[in-house]
């Protein structure tokens, strides 16, 4: 028969503490957690997604309404210039109005172009997961595409105001301080019920940069 040593011995007891009730609990509990974790992050996602979607659709919405009307408007102007040509007289004024209109839809055909493009912008920011190494970044850009993604959770409902201080750049993983502004400013914004107010803040603090975000919200 066979002894092992003093190692042989502690590795045994290890190998029996680690199949102990106690342990597998313990790792239990943790996987459960960790599960917990990840469910919470894919609701969080999934509120800010479907914020996105709304953001996003708003303006397309209005762009094939408009579109609508800029082609019947087209035919009538051609119907009216050809009426016009066959009676050789000037164009009238009712294919004018008609180009005014056209016009003006076509700037407001921009902007919502140019919100629908700042929305892509800054989720592009927020998710770029293959930013693997710390960057020197200008935290106020990572708060305001934190923002402008999370407000789309309580806009109308919530007002939000900044307060950004003079702050030197800071080292980071810009994507992942970025989904941890996101989650905070969601969960301020479910925090009130009915109106209120969500404040971000920045300061220096002697050589530390801090972020503050606070809402008006009841608490826990």
């Amino acid at each position: 028969m066979e002894f092992g040593g003093p190692d042989g011995m502690a590795d045994d007891s290890r190998a029996q503490q680690a199949g102990s009730p106690e342990s597998r609990l313990k790792a239990e509990l943790e996987a459960a957690n960790n599960r917990v974790s990840q469910l919470y992050t894919m609701a969080s996602l999934g509120r800010l997604l479907a914020g996105v979607v709304h953001e996003i659709n708003t303006p397309i919405g209005s762009i094939f309404s408009n579109n609508e009307v800029m082609v019947r408007s087209l035919e009538k102007i051609l119907g009216l210039l050809r009426e016009a040509e066959a009676a050789s007289a000037p164009p009238p004024a009712k294919a004018l109005q008609l180009l005014e209109t056209i016009q003006s839809l076509a700037a407001v055909d921009k902007i919502a172009c140019e919100r629908i493009s700042s929305v892509i912008r800054s989720l592009k920011m927020c998710s770029r997961v293959d930013e693997a190494d710390l960057k020197k970044v200008d935290i106020h850009d990572i708060l305001r595409d934190a923002l402008k993604l999370s407000a789309t959770q309580f806009r109308g409902r919530v007002a939000v105001e900044t307060e950004f201080g003079d702050v030197p750049e800071v080292e980071c993983f810009p994507h992942l301080l970025s989904q941890v502004f996101i989650n905070l400013l969601i969960n301020a914004g479910q925090a009130i019920e009915g109106e209120g107010k969500v404040t971000v803040r920045t300061r220096l603090e002697e050589d530390e940069v801090c972020v503050s975000i606070s809402d008006t919200g009841g608490g826990i």
